[in-house]
């Protein structure tokens, strides 16, 4: 991405709250990519009602957490720059 100084300026640090953020999520879905694979063999429906929910929650909060961070970059980037940024 090409910021101008200004944009770099002010997306930097949104950006980096943002990953923060992020990471914390990521490490729920690995966590439970692991508690899946140590369980695969012995899960009954129960288990895989949770791991399934456990999922879902996983695909809402990262989708919540753009949806909170997306007028953020707006503001520190444009609309334009911002849509770019999002499919990358």
């Amino acid at each position: 991405m090409n910021f101008t100084e200004e944009q770099a300026k002010a997306f930097w640090p949104v950006y980096r709250d943002y990953a923060h953020e992020q990471q914390q999520i990521g490490d729920q879905r690995v966590a439970l990519i692991k508690d899946y694979a140590a369980n695969y063999d012995k899960i009954d429906d129960t288990q895989a009602d949770s791991y399934i929910q456990r999922a879902v929650k996983y695909d809402d909060e990262v989708a919540s957490l753009r949806k909170k961070y997306i007028p953020k970059f707006k503001k520190a980037i444009g609309a334009r720059q911002t849509a770019k940024f999002l499919q990358v």
